[in-house]
């Protein structure tokens, strides 16, 4: 399977919405404090914040950040 479709049917099939690298995010990524220095991560971290998700990792540096993490 091709990758995009791949990808829009992972989405749909999971009743997933694809959130946006808005500027406001991109910013309130690099105000964070500095416990998790990937700039992949912070993005999540401030994309879930922004939007009041929880976020799926098993990563536990997220934990210190104000969002809920699920492992």
């Amino acid at each position: 399977m091709p990758p995009g479709e791949w990808f829009t049917e992972a989405l749909a099939s999971h009743r997933l919405t694809l959130a946006a690298l808005s500027v406001e995010v991109m910013l309130a990524a690099n105000s964070l404090p500095w416990h998790h220095r990937d700039p992949a991560d912070r993005f999540i971290i401030a994309t879930a914040r922004a939007s009041g998700a929880a976020v799926v990792t098993t990563d536990r540096r997220f934990t210190a950040y104000d969002v809920t993490v699920l492992c």
